[in-house]
C-alpha cells in the first residue's frame, strides 16, 4: 500500500516530464553555445549547472533532452522542468520545491525529545531542508506506529503545512495520544507444567489490580509484553524446560481501542535434569577449586541461571588471579533418552593482565587521593576483578557520590595491560541548611553548615543547631579519615545539649543540661572491620521542678517522681564525667543509602572513669545489627533483619544506671517498636510515667518491596517489630520473654529534598493493659 501511495505521488512528476519532452521541438539538434537557467530563486545558477549532463559546446539531441530532465528531477530540488531554445541558447525553466522554514511538534508526551529530533532529522524534516510531502507522510506513520507500540491505540497524528513567502513552508505536527489501552485479559494456551496464574505472576504486564493506578502494570505496551515473554522463557529455562519457546503472542484490540486481550501460546517440551559437568581448556584452577565453584548437583532440575552463576564464579576466580579477560564458555550436551543436560565449561584464560593506571572522571570537587584511598586494586598489580568490584563498593560507601561505575580499557599496543577508569557522579556539596520537621518525637527546627566532603578533602566539618520539644543541641564536629598514613581517622565533637524529657512521654518534672566534648579514633583492621577508641569529657546539671500537692491534684503540674527525688538526694545535681569509649564495626553493605545486600554489625562500650569526686560510675554496652538479603536477582525484593541489644549498670558507689541514661522503647525512636507510642514501653515511675530501663532488647523483620514512584529515593516495606526495655535493679518491671511487645504494619522511607522522612502505619499484636498505642507515626526533617 505504501509503494502504491508513492507511485500516486510520482504520477504528476512523470506527467510533467512527458509533457515537457513533447513540448520541446527536439527534431533540430544543435550545438549549445549558451545555457540559461530561468526560475531559480533559492538555488544559484552554478548549482543548477552542476546537475546538468550537458555543457556549452556539447550537441543537444533527443537523448540529451531526456537526460537533462531526468537529472534535474533526480536532484529533488524541482517540481517542474521545461526545456526551450533561443537560437543556440538552451533555456531551462525550473520551478523549485519549497524549503522548510520551521517544524513544530505539539502534544508529544511519551517519546523522548532527543528521539523525536532524531526521527525528524532522519526523515529530512529539519529547517533548511527541501520539503517533501512523501517524507512528511512517512514520518507521520512512523510516529503513529510508535505510539501504537506504547499502547496508545487511540493516538492520532495530524500534520499541517503552511505556505510562506519565498517558497518556504512551516510544518506543524499535532499529536493527540488519548489513553493507553488497558490489559483486559491474559490467557495461555499449551501450558501444562505451570498454571496460567503462575505464569501471569512472572510477567511485568498485568491485568487491572487494586494498585494498578500506581504501578501502571495494566497499561499495554509492546516492549513491556516482550520483556514479559522473555521473563516467562527464563522461568521455564530455570525449571528444566530447555526446549520451551513462545509460539505466538496475539493481541486483540477492543472496538473502542481502550483495552486489549493477550493470548500467549507456548510449547513447553519435556523437563530436563543436570547430567553432570566437566572442565576443559587451560583451566588454571585445580579440579577441586573448580568443583567448589559449581552451583548445581547431578540429578537436580536443570537451571540456566545456575549455569550462568557457575560461569560467573569461574570467571571471577580467574580474574582474581590476574586473568582479567578470561573466557568461560558453557557447552551443553543433551541426552534426549535420559532427558539430561551435561555442561562442559571450556576455559580460555588468556594472558595475565596488569593494571597500568587508575583514572577518575567526574570528581570535580573531590580530590583524587580521596578516591584512591578507597581503592582495593592497586596500580602496577595484577588485575583482580573482585578487588575492582570492591573498590566500587567502597566508593559508594563514602556517601560522596550518587553513582559509580568502572570501565576496563585495554592499553593500546599491549595484550596484558589495562587502565581502570572510574566514573563518578558527585552528590550535592554540603551547604548552609535550614530544616523544619514534625513527627511523633515532636517539632524540630535545625540550622547549620555541614560539609561531609570539605573542599573535596574527604574530611567532615560541621557547625549545627537543632531544637525540638524534647531537646536542643548545639554542636561542632570535625572528622579526618586520613589522620595517619595507615588509614586511622580521628574525630572531634564539641556539644551543648538541653533536654526536657517531660515533653516526650517520659518521667516528668525534671530536665538536664549537658556540655562537653569527645575525641575518637577509627582504626581499620581489615577490609570491612574497624575498631573505634575514644574518650570524652562532659558536665551534667540535673534540674527538678517543684509541684505543690494542690497543683498536682488539680492537674496543673506533675510532681517530681520518687525515683528522681531519691536519685538527687543521694547523688546531687551536678556531675563531671570522663568516659572511655570503644567499639567494633563490621560494614559489609553494598552501599550507604538504601542497601540491598550485606551485613552491618556494631558493638560498642562506654564506661565512666572515676576521675572526679562527683563522677557517676556506670558502664553501657550495646550491639546493633542489620542484615539485607535480596530475594531476587534484580534486588527489588529484599528481606531486612535488624536487632539491638543494650545493657547498662552502675558500679562502685553508684547503684544502677543513672535514670537519665536509660534505654527506651516504642515508636520510631530508640528501641524501635512501631505502633506503640514513642518511648512508652517498659518500666514506669511513681507517677506512672515511662522511666526506661537499663536493658534493651528489640528486633524486627522488614520485607522490602519495589515501588514505581522513585526506587532510588523511596523505600516501602512490610514490617514486624518486637522488643521492650527492662529494669534489673528494682521491681518496677518484670524481666521475662512474656513482656515482649510486638507490632506489624507498613513503612515508607523517603529521602526527600527536605531531608529524610519516615512514616509507619503499625498495629500492636499483643497490646497489654496500660499500653499506649499510636498507629500512624512519622518523622520529618534533617537530623544534624
Amino acid at each position: 500500500m505504501k509503494k502504491f501511495y508513492r507511485y500516486i505521488l510520482l504520477f504528476p512528476l512523470v506527467f510533467c516530464f512527458v509533457a515537457t519532452v513533447w513540448a520541446f521541438d527536439s527534431s533540430d539538434s544543435f550545438v549549445v553555445k549558451r545555457i540559461q537557467i530561468v526560475g531559480n530563486r533559492g538555488l544559484s545558477t552554478g548549482t543548477v549547472l552542476n546537475y546538468l549532463p550537458i555543457s556549452v559546446g556539447d550537441e543537444y539531441t533527443d537523448q540529451k533532452s531526456s537526460e537533462i530532465i531526468e537529472a534535474l528531477y533526480k536532484s529533488g530540488f524541482f517540481t517542474n522542468v521545461t526545456l526551450g531554445r533561443q537560437g543556440n541558447t538552451l533555456v531551462i525553466s525550473v520551478a523549485e520545491r519549497a524549503t522548510i522554514a520551521s517544524v513544530k511538534v505539539l502534544g508529544n508526551s511519551d517519546i523522548k525529545q532527543d528521539d523525536m529530533k532524531n526521527a525528524l532529522k532522519q526523515a529530512g524534516l529539519t529547517t533548511g531542508n527541501i520539503y517533501s510531502r512523501a517524507e512528511l507522510d512517512s514520518f507521520k506513520q512512523q510516529i503513529q506506529a510508535q505510539y501504537f507500540a506504547m499502547g496508545y491505540y487511540a493516538a492520532k497524528v495530524n500534520v499541517d503545512v503552511q505556505n510562506l513567502p519565498r517558497d518556504r513552508v512551516a510544518i506543524t505536527v499535532r499529536i493527540t495520544t488519548g489513553k493507553i489501552a488497558k490489559v483486559e485479559s491474559i490467557s495461555f494456551v499449551g501450558n501444562h507444567a505451570f498454571s496460567s496464574h503462575t505464569l501471569r505472576n512472572q510477567m511485568f504486564i498485568t491485568t487491572p489490580r487494586l494498585w494498578s493506578c500506581i504501578t501502571k502494570g495494566d497499561q499495554y505496551s509492546r516492549p513491556k509484553l516482550d520483556a514479559s515473554l522473555e521473563k516467562i522463557t527464563s522461568f521455564y529455562m530455570n525449571h528444566g524446560y530447555i526446549r520451551f519457546h513462545v509460539v505466538s503472542s496475539n493481541v486483540t484490540l477492543s472496538p473502542d481501542h481502550r483495552s486489549v486481550g493477550i493470548t500467549i501460546t507456548v510449547s513447553e517440551g519435556a523437563q530436563y535434569h543436570f547430567g553432570g559437568y566437566q572442565f576443559s581448556g587451560n583451566t588454571i584452577l585445580s579440579l577441586d577449586q573448580l568443583n567448589k565453584l559449581g552451583t548445581f548437583k547431578n540429578g537436580s532440575i536443570f537451571s540456566r541461571e545456575q549455569v550462568e552463576k557457575t560461569d560467573k564464579a569461574i570467571t571471577l576466580a580467574l580474574g582474581d588471579r590476574g586473568y582479567g579477560f578470561a573466557n568461560v564458555e558453557p557447552i551443553p550436551s543433551i541426552n534426549e533418552k535420559e532427558k539430561s543436560v551435561s555442561i562442559n565449561f571450556n576455559i580460555t584464560p588468556g594472558n595475565k593482565v596488569y593494571v597500568r593506571r587508575i583514572i577518575f572522571h567526574g570528581n570535580t570537587v573531590t580530590a583524587d587521593y580521596v578516591l584512591r584511598n578507597a581503592m582495593q586494586q592497586m596500580e602496577g598489580g595484577l588485575l583482580s576483578l573482585r578487588k575492582v568490584e570492591e573498590s566500587v563498593r567502597k566508593l559508594k560507601l563514602l556517601g560522596f557520590f550518587t553513582n559509580v561505575n568502572v570501565q576496563t580499557v585495554p592499553v593500546p599496543g599491549t595484550n596484558n595491560q589495562v587502565d581502570l577508569v572510574y566514573n563518578v557522579t558527585e552528590a550535592a556539596a554540603g551547604q548552609a541548611m535550614v530544616s523544619v520537621g514534625w513527627g511523633t518525637l515532636g517539632w524540630q527546627f535545625g540550622a547549620g553548615i555541614t560539609q561531609p566532603n570539605f573542599l573535596g578533602t574527604g574530611k567532615t566539618v560541621g557547625v549545627n543547631f537543632t531544637t525540638s520539644g524534647y531537646q536542643t543541641t548545639y554542636s561542632i564536629n570535625y572528622y579526618n579519615p586520613y589522620y595517619t598514613l595507615n588509614g586511622i581517622g580521628r574525630g572531634i565533637t564539641l556539644f551543648y545539649t538541653k533536654t526536657s524529657p517531660d515533653n516526650l512521654n517520659l518521667s516528668g518534672s525534671y530536665a538536664f543540661d549537658t556540655y562537653g566534648g569527645n575525641v575518637y579514633y577509627n582504626i581499620p583492621v581489615s577490609l570491612n572491620n574497624t575498631i573505634t577508641l575514644g574518650y570524652g569529657l562532659a558536665h551534667i546539671h540535673l534540674r527538678t521542678f517543684g509541684c505543690s500537692t494542690s497543683d498536682a491534684a488539680s492537674g496543673k503540674c506533675t510532681p517530681t517522681s520518687t525515683e528522681v527525688n531519691d536519685f538527687v538526694n543521694k547523688y546531687g545535681n551536678d556531675f563531671n564525667e570522663f568516659t572511655l569509649n570503644s567499639g567494633w564495626q563490621y560494614l559489609g553493605l553494598d552501599r550507604a543509602i538504601f542497601p540491598t545486600k550485606g551485613l552491618s554489625n556494631t558493638i560498642s562500650g562506654e564506661v565512666s572513669a572515676p576521675v572526679f569526686s562527683d563522677t557517676l560510675r556506670y558502664y553501657k554496652v550495646g550491639s546493633s545489627t542489620n542484615y539485607f538479603l535480596p530475594l531476587n536477582q534484580e534486588h527489588t525484593y529484599i528481606l531486612e533483619l535488624n536487632g539491638d541489644l543494650g545493657y547498662g549498670n552502675g558500679y562502685g558507689s553508684t547503684q544502677g544506671l543513672p535514670f537519665f541514661l536509660n534505654y527506651y522503647a516504642g515508636g520510631l525512636a530508640q528501641g524501635l517498636v512501631r505502633g506503640f507510642e514513642t518511648n512508652t514501653l517498659g518500666p514506669r515511675d511513681s507517677n506512672n510515667e515511662p522511666i526506661g530501663g537499663n536493658v534493651l532488647v528489640n528486633g524486627g523483620v522488614n520485607f522490602i518491596f519495589p515501588n514505581p514512584i522513585s526506587p532510588d529515593n523511596l523505600r516501602t516495606s512490610i514490617f514486624v517489630d518486637a522488643g521492650n526495655v527492662y529494669q534489673t535493679e528494682s521491681n518496677l518491671f518484670s524481666f521475662g520473654p512474656g513482656s515482649i511487645r510486638a507490632s506489624a504494619g507498613l513503612a515508607v522511607q523517603w529521602r526527600s529534598p527536605m531531608g529524610p522522612i519516615d512514616l509507619s502505619l503499625g498495629m500492636p499484636l499483643n497490646k497489654k493493659h496500660g499500653d499506649e498505642t499510636e498507629p500512624f507515626q512519622f518523622t520529618m526533617g534533617t537530623s544534624f
